[in-house]
């Protein structure tokens, strides 16, 4: 499974859930809201309208370390 992060320019949880993300191993990919519009849309479609909105198995909603460590198995 792909986890995707949706984050923001200058945005400090966004920043702390892919730094967590990385000394975790967990591999993801980036969809910058500040820089695309569909993204924007992406994130409104699953409810929300703030960042980080983290998508693995579950949606992580905010900086939520125990959260965004139990997405480590959805990346087989």
């Amino acid at each position: 499974m792909t986890i995707t992060v949706y984050s923001a320019n200058n945005c400090m949880a966004c920043k702390m859930t892919k730094d967590l993300l990385d000394r975790e191993g967990i591999p993801y990919t980036v969809k910058n809201i500040s820089e695309n519009d569909a993204y924007r849309a992406e994130v409104e479609q699953l409810g929300f309208t703030r960042v980080p909105v983290t998508v693995g198995e579950v949606v992580v909603s905010g900086f939520d370390p125990e959260a965004l460590v139990k997405l480590r198995g959805a990346d087989s």
